[in-house]
């Protein structure tokens, strides 16, 4: 009958634990979302998109490109209020600022995104590289999502430097 230590058990088990479990240790998820607008009058935004920590539940990034100006919600310094209340649609307004229009209660020189849910959220330009700068426009958004999970990037590391130290544990590789 094969006889096995108490020690030599325990670390087997150490192992075996380690082996299937630490790889499929969880760091973070994230949500990555494509926002997509259709315009009642004016140009469209040409780009939108976002990267959202769901652990930390802060955006990594959210920028609009509309008639050639950036709208970075990250860089304006905002507060982060609405991920989970951004919905799957909205509408949305822009106005360059020669505009000289008031839209919503909203001054020249910013972007307006509006859900049921958040109201109002207005970001301000990066830099003013409108291609007209007296354009206004709005329309609807939608969001596409996915979220992705990512693996805690020390553990397979760890799993790696655990199997030499275990073989000199059970005395399998002489010191």
């Amino acid at each position: 009958m094969l006889q096995i230590s108490k020690t030599t058990g325990s670390v087997l088990c150490l192992a075996f634990a380690l082996f299937f479990i630490v790889p499929c240790a969880l760091a973070d998820s994230l949500t990555v979302g494509t926002i997509t607008f259709t315009a009642a009058q004016g140009s469209i935004p040409t780009a939108g998109s976002f990267v959202f920590d769901n652990t930390t539940n802060v955006y990594n990034s959210f920028t609009i490109t509309w008639d050639g100006a950036v709208f970075d919600y990250v860089a304006s310094g905002m507060l982060n209020p609405f991920h989970n209340t951004l919905a799957n649609s909205g509408t949305w307004s822009g106005n360059a600022p020669a505009s000289g229009v008031i839209i919503d209660n909203m001054a020249p020189n910013l972007f307006q995104i509006t859900t049921v849910l958040v109201g109002q959220l207005q970001i301000p330009p990066v830099a003013q590289t409108y291609v007209d700068q007296t354009t206004v426009a709005d329309g609807t958004f939608a969001v596409q999502e996915t979220t992705i999970s990512t693996r805690e990037p020390g553990s397979v590391i760890f799993l790696l430097l655990g199997i030499p130290i275990l073989m000199v544990i059970t005395k399998r590789i002489p010191l």
